[in-house]
């Protein structure tokens, strides 16, 4: 089961980088179009281990880039929606 404390480390390496820069453009590019977007939506177009982009989301929330938007609980980690945090 994917847990953000194991997979941080991923985000921290020089392809875990660059996958936070593709997601985060993506998640601008979406956002900027309909003002939130599903973690799904965000990755598609990306290639690499599913559990790193869900680290790379997570990741952008705790750098305070995007905030999740609780619609109902439980989601599944793609299916997460996520709006840009103010200034970023």
């Amino acid at each position: 089961m994917y847990q953000y404390k194991e997979m941080r480390a991923s985000v921290l390496t020089d392809e875990g980088q660059n996958m936070v820069f593709e997601l985060l453009r993506s998640m601008r590019l979406l956002c900027a179009a309909s003002g939130v977007v599903t973690g799904w939506a965000a990755m598609r177009g990306l290639t690499g281990d599913s559990w790193k982009m869900l680290a790379a989301l997570d990741y952008l929330i705790e750098k305070k880039q995007i905030r999740e938007v609780v619609l109902r609980e439980p989601v599944c980690g793609q299916d997460r929606v996520f709006a840009m945090s103010e200034g970023a």
